[in-house]
């Protein structure tokens, strides 16, 4: 990673020498002024003739308690050495080089000063202005590896890290925004950097093309091509010819780069975004052949698993973990255990609400989290809840926690999730208040009604909520059996729908719950009225997750819906009730089909 010449001063001196400096020119303005770290290389404090103990100020330089002021290199050697009055101010402990990130908020003037290595090359001033976090450690990396890179030409202009640098600089401009987005995300209380699938991805010639989706061909070489260009231009020569050579060139531009990423961000972790593997039918975040052995009290898994060659789970990119099942330093690592103790083990927490889970097993939205506030502010004091497809309890920790629900019980299938459920309802400190149902809900649901093991009331619930995408309608039957007998309850059914059909779904929604509802006995005189439908998050072009809130009752019952209503119906935007011609409307391009396969060409 590429150092900064710095000086070092107390906190409290910060203010005094960048005003100095400023005043003379010689603050480098490229860089943040940024408190000091354990990794600085310290150069001479002895050499400032300070009285102070130099012991002292070392550790007070590693412990981070002191603030590192990029200058010049010229400025330390010319200046700073030669001229007594900084010494005998007593502000500059020491001086030194480490990594301070660049500064993004600089202006033309800022730059005019930096110093007289700026004067040579005002294009490259000029580019590096227009540079973002993430296209900065990018050129970071490049020329950092170009400056350590043991065997270059001998072409001395070629070799100025600074002509390099405005190359490197007009290269990285160029790139598109898939191969190099203007933002990250971070995720996780201890700062996981998110990269996206195909960003600074190395397509090697081995790689099989017609694997790689078409649409994001046209720019998926453009990395590697970066790099070859770069070395082409620096006239760089390799010690050997063939293709191991450059994948070792590769291999570390894209560990330095993850490590600059992560430095950049303040991230102790970079992972590559993966998606739900559409072959799982458990909903893993990666395909995933797993046995393992899961100890009765909270320890890590250890579990032994085939992992698929085209796996689409987050990887690890940096750091690499000891042990792991598959991978490299462009697709990223699969961790070979999951638990507490795995690399991959990361804790996120909303509204205080702690959620831990594997990031390379299991799948987290950020996008749902003022639904889950929503949904916790909708549950009444004392309620049953019904969580059908829970995961690590998105909804039913904020069922719990601030909705004060008397009980949920959660279904899952996915043992990895499963896993992460149980351990947040004990970390969180709600564990007493909750059942587990693992495996197919549709299933799991069936047996707990049939079974004796469990109280009559227990088995009757006041709310349910069924947070499956793309669509939840195959528990539709099952939810209604769920709800209290005698009063009714509340379903709040998640699906992707066309922003144009909104209104036409959530009526097909109430018909669909009302036939349901005339196949039992005691529902069969029930009201539907979907009462709200809120839009969660934009899922593609013009398709939505949305939630529909139904309530199903009668029509005494129906007034805790805050309203009287005679006949089942949605209340539209406006607030206007609208009642549903049952039996007469036509399924929505976003429902199930007859052999009860969701099919998707409306996405597309």
């Amino acid at each position: 990673m590429s150092t900064t010449p710095v000086l070092y001063v107390h906190r409290r001196n910060a203010k005094t020498i960048k005003s100095q400096l400023e005043a003379i020119h010689e603050l480098d303005k490229r860089h943040r002024m940024v408190p000091s770290t354990s990794d600085a290389v310290i150069l001479h404090i002895d050499s400032l003739q300070l009285t102070a103990d130099q012991d002292a100020i070392h550790q007070d330089i590693v412990n981070g308690q002191c603030i590192a002021v990029p200058v010049s290199q010229s400025f330390i050697d010319n200046t700073l050495l030669q001229e007594h009055k900084w010494a005998s101010q007593q502000i500059i402990v020491a001086f030194g080089r480490q990594y301070c990130p660049y500064s993004t908020s600089m202006g033309n003037s800022n730059r005019d000063a930096v110093s007289s290595r700026n004067d040579t090359n005002n294009t490259s001033s000029s580019n590096e202005i227009r540079l973002n976090d993430v296209q900065h450690a990018l050129v970071e990396t490049l020329v950092s590896y170009y400056s350590t890179s043991t065997v270059k030409s001998k072409n001395a202009e070629m070799d100025d890290e600074h002509s390099c640098r405005g190359m490197i600089i007009k290269s990285v401009l160029a790139l598109s925004h898939q191969t190099c987005p203007k933002k990250l995300e971070v995720i996780g209380d201890d700062r996981t950097l998110v990269i996206p699938r195909w960003s600074f991805y190395m397509v090697n010639t081995e790689d099989d093309k017609s694997a790689i989706d078409k649409r994001v061909g046209v720019f998926l070489s453009e990395f590697r091509n970066l790099i070859i260009q770069c070395q082409s231009k620096s006239q760089w020569q390799y010690t050997s010819s063939g293709s191991n050579q450059e994948d070792t060139s590769f291999d570390t531009v894209q560990s330095l780069l993850w490590e600059n990423l992560a430095r950049t961000h303040r991230c102790s972790r970079v992972v590559r975004r993966g998606d739900i593997h559409p072959d799982s039918g458990v909903r893993e975040s990666g395909k995933f052949q797993v046995t393992f052995k899961l100890q009765l009290h909270l320890t890590a898994i250890n579990l032994t698993s085939t992992l698929a060659s085209k796996t689409k789970g987050h990887r690890i990119l940096w750091p690499a973990p000891n042990s792991y099942e598959s991978g490299d330093i462009n697709q990223g690592y699969i961790p070979s255990t999951t638990g507490e103790t795995s690399p991959g083990w990361i804790t996120v927490t909303e509204h205080k609400i702690s959620q831990s889970f594997d990031v390379t097993r299991v799948m987290f939205s950020r996008g749902n989290v003022t639904e889950k506030k929503r949904f916790a502010s909708l549950v009444q004091e004392g309620e049953r809840v019904l969580d059908m497809y829970a995961g690590i309890g998105y909804y039913t920790l904020p069922a719990l926690i601030h909705g004060n629900a008397h009980h949920v019980t959660a279904c899952e299938w996915n043992p990895q999730a499963l896993y992460a459920l149980r351990y947040n309802l004990k970390a969180n400190g709600v564990g007493h208040q909750a059942t587990v149902l693992d495996g197919d809900c549709r299933v799991s649901l069936r047996m707990f009604l049939d079974s004796n093991e469990y109280a009559d009331e227990s088995k009757q619930f006041d709310r349910v909520s069924l947070g499956l995408l793309p669509s939840s309608e195959g528990g539709w039957e099952i939810a209604v059996s769920c709800l209290n007998r005698k009063s009714g309850g509340w379903l709040h059914i998640h699906g992707n729908v066309p922003t144009a059909e909104r209104l036409h779904w959530a009526h097909w929604v109430c018909q669909s719950l009302k036939c349901l509802a005339e196949m039992q006995e005691y529902s069969k005189e029930w009201l539907v009225v979907c009462i709200h439908v809120e839009k969660v998050k934009s899922f593609a072009p013009m398709v939505d997750h949305v939630v529909a809130d139904v309530f199903l009752g009668s029509s005494q019952t129906s007034m805790s819906c805050n309203k009287d209503f005679i006949c089942s119906g949605v209340v539209d935007s406006l607030g206007n009730f609208i009642s549903t011609k049952i039996g007469k409307v036509s399924p929505p391009s976003c429902a199930l089909s007859k052999d009860g396969v969701l099919h998707q060409d409306w996405l597309m």
